[in-house]
């Protein structure tokens, strides 16, 4: 059995409306709407928001349309006159008219049919972008949730890398977890780099420099850092594209230490 919570998270009612279901998942949907009433209002103002959608969202039948059903009137309106004409007072003259109407009517509904179908396939396109933002969107909250407990986990280190006298407003921020080895950057204050030239990341480890990856900064997003035990400290010099082999110590931009 699912919780009214477990209900409303799946989807399945939207589904429900959507009549995107077999007779068992509707017979058993529907004994969850006995068991929790108020989800019926919930169906409800689906099913309200989905009219408004499909109203709005109605598609124009194509310019042709009338042109045809008068041409089916004519055509149907010579017909009966032809009939009155050969038939005797006693002939069923009432047939054919009957059947013209019928005729009518068919195409009649025949258009109402097509733009309730239209109007439904905008419907369920309406709701698979809608389905698919808010998958995306909740990647992104959990995305966020994870890097704030990582952010807030007691063995997590904020290294704070400041300008040197070649740069002394530049500055960097990147958090450091020695027991899960796992390092992050999460802020960046660097002049944009040169034509020709990018940043690169360096690690103090019993005094040699190793490399850590150049830094790419596009789309604004913060470049992932591997994690390097026995770091004593975060450096980034400015080097040629491409990155180099050693640092260039005369280019260092901002260092910090790892406590």
């Amino acid at each position: 059995m699912m919780s009214r919570e477990e209900i409303l998270e799946s989807g399945l009612i939207e589904q429900y409306v959507l009549g995107l279901m077999n007779p068992d998942e509707i017979a058993e949907l529907e004994s969850y709407f006995e068991r929790f009433p108020d989800l019926i209002e919930y169906r409800q103002a689906i099913e309200q928001t989905m009219e408004k959608i499909a109203f709005d969202n109605a598609i124009e039948p194509p310019p042709d349309v009338k042109a045809k059903i008068m041409n089916e009137i004519n055509t149907l309106s010579g017909i009966t006159t032809q009939f009155d004409i050969k038939t005797t007072k006693n002939s069923n003259r009432w047939l054919t008219p009957l059947l013209a109407v019928g005729a009518l009517t068919a195409i009649l509904f025949g258009y109402l049919y097509f733009d309730m179908l239209s109007s439904y396939h905008n419907l369920k396109s309406d709701y698979s972008t809608l389905f698919a933002n808010c998958e995306e969107a909740n990647r992104i909250i959990e995305k966020q949730e994870a890097h704030m407990a990582f952010i807030n986990n007691p063995n997590t280190q904020a290294v704070i890398l400041s300008g040197t006298a070649l740069s002394p407003n530049s500055s960097m921020l990147v958090h450091w977890n020695k027991v899960e080895q796992i390092a992050s950057m999460n802020f960046s204050n660097l002049p944009p780099a040169p034509a020709g030239k990018t940043y690169q990341l360096w690690a103090d480890i019993d005094g040699e420099m190793v490399d850590m990856g150049i830094l790419n900064f596009e789309n604004n997003d913060m470049p992932q850092i591997p994690f390097m035990a026995n770091a004593t400290s975060l450096n980034v010099t400015l080097e040629k594209a491409g990155g180099a082999d050693h640092p260039d110590v005369s280019q260092l931009f901002v260092n910090g230490l790892i406590i």
